[in-house]
C-alpha cells in the first residue's frame, strides 16, 4: 500500500497535461508557454501556489539580455521561491532586438500584462494586486510602461494598476545620459534597439513620462553600487518621480555583481528580496 501512495505522489509530481502544467513539490502548478499573442516569443510561464483560499498577490517578471537575447526560463528559480512564498509568479517572453525594435518589447511587455489582468484569477491571482518586477534591460521595459501610459493605454489599461514597480540594475532610465562603464557592450544593444536620433532616445526614456506625470505607481528601485553610471540613474529617476508627487525608493546594494543582482531576487537572505516580499503583501 506504501509503495502505491508513493506511486501516486510520484506521478503528481512529474504529470504533464495537454496544456502544459506540471505539478511539482507538493503545493505549485507551473503552467509554461502560454501564449498571450501570436508570435512565437509572447508567451509566459506561470507559477501558482496551490491549496490557498485567498486571492493571491501577482509578480510579473520582465527578464534581461540587452533587450536582444534572454528567456522566461532563466526566471525560474524566481518563480519557485515567489511562489512558495504565497505569490502567484509570472515570467514573460518577449520579441527580441533587432529583428524587432522598440516599440516591439514595450508592447510585448504590456499585452503580456493584459493577459495577466484578464486571466490571473484562474490560477487563484488577485487582479488588483499585479506588481511588476524586471532586471537589467526587463527593468528599463517595465520601468516604461509603468511611465509611458500609452502600452498599457492600448488595452484599456493604466499603470495604476500595479501595487509596485520594480527595476533591479537597470541604467536605462534616460537614453540620453552618456554611459561610461561597459559603453562599448551596452551602447551598440541601446543604437540597434531604439535607433540613435535625439528623438527616439527620449522616447524610449522612462524619465521622459514622469514630469507632471499624475498616474505613477508606486516605484521601488535596487541598484548594485558596483555600478555607478546606474546609481546615478537610478538617483536621478528617484528624483524626479519624487518632484512629480509620485513614490520611489531607491535601495543600493553593495557588494554584488550585475548578475548577481538578478540572483538576489529570490535569496531569502537577501534585503532585495525581502523588500520585494514585503511589497507583495503591502496594501
Amino acid at each position: 500500500m506504501q509503495n502505491i501512495r508513493l506511486g501516486a505522489l510520484a506521478l503528481m509530481t512529474i504529470l504533464l497535461t495537454a496544456s502544459g502544467a506540471v505539478a511539482y513539490a507538493d503545493n505549485i502548478l507551473v503552467e509554461k508557454d502560454i501564449a498571450y499573442g501570436a508570435d512565437p516569443r509572447q508567451k509566459l510561464d506561470i507559477y501558482a501556489p496551490q491549496g490557498l483560499k485567498a486571492l493571491k498577490p501577482v509578480l510579473i517578471f520582465i527578464h534581461g539580455g540587452g533587450w536582444q537575447r534572454g528567456d522566461k526560463s532563466s526566471a525560474e528559480k524566481h518563480g519557485t521561491f515567489y511562489a512558495e512564498k504565497g505569490a502567484v509568479f509570472i515570467s514573460i517572453n518577449y520579441r527580441l532586438s533587432p529583428k524587432d525594435k522598440h516599440p516591439a518589447q514595450a508592447e510585448d511587455s504590456a499585452a503580456a500584462v493584459k493577459w495577466v489582468y484578464d486571466n490571473i484569477h484562474q490560477y487563484g491571482g488577485n487582479k488588483h494586486s499585479i506588481h511588476i518586477a524586471g532586471h537589467s534591460a526587463g527593468a528599463h521595459l517595465a520601468a516604461l510602461i509603468a511611465t509611458d501610459g500609452r502600452y498599457l493605454a492600448a488595452h484599456s489599461l493604466s499603470p495604476l494598476l500595479f501595487k509596485s514597480v520594480i527595476p533591479n540594475d537597470t541604467a536605462s532610465y534616460d537614453f540620453s545620459t552618456p554611459l561610461v562603464i561597459g559603453k562599448r557592450l551596452v551602447q551598440p544593444k541601446i543604437d540597434a534597439t531604439f535607433g540613435t536620433t535625439p528623438q527616439k532616445i527620449k522616447a524610449a526614456s522612462p524619465i521622459s513620462y514622469v514630469q507632471d506625470n499624475k498616474n505613477l505607481p508606486p516605484f521601488i528601485c535596487f541598484v548594485t553600487g558596483k555600478r555607478p553610471d546606474a546609481v546615478a540613474q537610478t538617483h536621478a529617476f528617484t528624483a524626479a518621480i519624487k518632484t512629480a508627487s509620485g513614490q520611489s525608493e531607491t535601495h543600493i546594494i553593495d557588494g554584488l555583481s550585475h548578475r548577481e543582482m538578478n540572483q538576489a531576487m529570490s535569496d531569502p537572505a537577501s534585503p532585495l528580496a525581502q523588500r520585494v516580499l514585503k511589497a507583495l503583501w503591502e496594501q
